[in-house]
């Protein structure tokens, strides 16, 4: 049985005016609870990729470890997310 949480389910408008934090977050929770939802996952990270200079430190490491702790890739996002972090001045916890 595939489950999805309505309110951020893939095309759903929250994820079109979710702010980076709210993506981050809806990112983390979904991973954490050991749920793949590969569409919403993928409305995340497109959302994510036109806004990457936007997010903060704690937000793009968050969103990331969400994605690989998940199983979850895609490329563009991963790519434009490590050029992003390559730009930002990562602590040390920001990293892990």
């Amino acid at each position: 049985a595939q489950m999805m949480w309505p309110p951020m389910a893939a095309g759903n408008s929250s994820v079109q005016t979710a702010q980076c934090q709210e993506l981050a977050n809806a990112a983390w929770a979904f991973s954490t609870a050991g749920v793949r939802e590969d569409p919403l996952f993928n409305e995340l990270a497109k959302k994510a990729v036109r806004h990457l200079s936007d997010f903060k430190p704690q937000e793009l490491s968050n969103i990331m470890w969400a994605f690989a702790s998940n199983g979850f890739f895609r490329e563009d996002f991963f790519v434009a997310s490590a050029q992003t972090a390559q730009s930002m001045d990562l602590q040390p916890q920001q990293l892990a």
